[in-house]
């Protein structure tokens, strides 16, 4: 029940009415890439690209690009989830040389709802984001981002309102480097999503091959709960 403070009384709850939204972490994930291969229980490998390897060593993913023209390689975790929620990634990239592009993204199983990171380029400070829904696809953009020649973090945050990027590097005092908001053809908050990451060589050969490390992946699936309400909660 709520307390109605116009008839003075209580009166029954239907639904989420005279109910406050509050917010509790569900699930806590995180992967550290522990043995000498990949987690089949944790991810799956979707595709595995010509002349490019996945390897697991010292705790860290990491995915060679090789040189062969269109080839790619997508992993995606096993675990899905629903918004809102969180992923940390903290990777890096052995070079940024040009034909190559690396995605770090979450997305239906349609791959219709996305929100993701790209790094493409020879710039080491810069990086992309961009969301999509449905056929609604938004405007790339490609702020200055930590350097990803060392371990970085990229993050993405999802809410039914809005999706936030930022990026900051590890094991570090520093705050953020950039935070950005979307609010524009943002996934649909009533699908289920997945963490993937891609790493693709364009359709001219790269100069030569890359690695891809991934340290960590981290998740921060929130619950959204409703509490009853009374005079000196919702009402004050």
């Amino acid at each position: 029940q709520v307390w109605n403070p116009r008839t003075l009384a209580f009166e029954p709850v239907h639904g989420d009415v005279g109910a406050m939204q509050i917010t509790s972490l569900q699930r806590k994930w995180r992967e550290e890439f522990p043995g000498s291969a990949l987690n089949a229980a944790e991810w799956q490998v979707v595709q595995t690209g010509a002349g490019q390897t996945i390897t697991v060593v010292s705790s860290e993913l990491r995915i060679a690009t090789g040189t062969t023209i269109s080839a790619e390689t997508i992993i995606r975790s096993v675990r899905s989830y629903t918004i809102p929620f969180r992923v940390m990634f903290i990777f890096m990239l052995s070079q940024r040389i040009a034909n190559q592009e690396f995605i770090l993204e979450v997305l239906n199983a349609a791959g219709t709802m996305v929100a993701q990171w790209l790094f493409s380029g020879t710039s080491a400070t810069i990086g992309s984001h961009n969301v999509r829904n449905g056929d609604a696809v938004g405007t790339v953009s490609s702020p200055t981002i930590v350097p990803t020649a060392a371990m970085a973090i990229a993050e993405i945050e999802l809410f039914p309102d809005e999706v936030y990027f930022h990026s900051r590097p590890a094991d570090s005092i520093s705050a953020r480097v950039m935070s950005a908001a979307r609010t524009r053809f943002i996934p649909d908050p009533n699908e289920t999503y997945f963490i993937q990451t891609r790493s693709r060589n364009l359709g001219v050969a790269p100069a030569s091959t890359t690695t891809l490390t991934v340290d960590a992946v981290a998740v921060q699936d929130i619950a959204e709960l409703y509490r009853d309400c009374d005079a000196s909660s919702c009402l004050a």
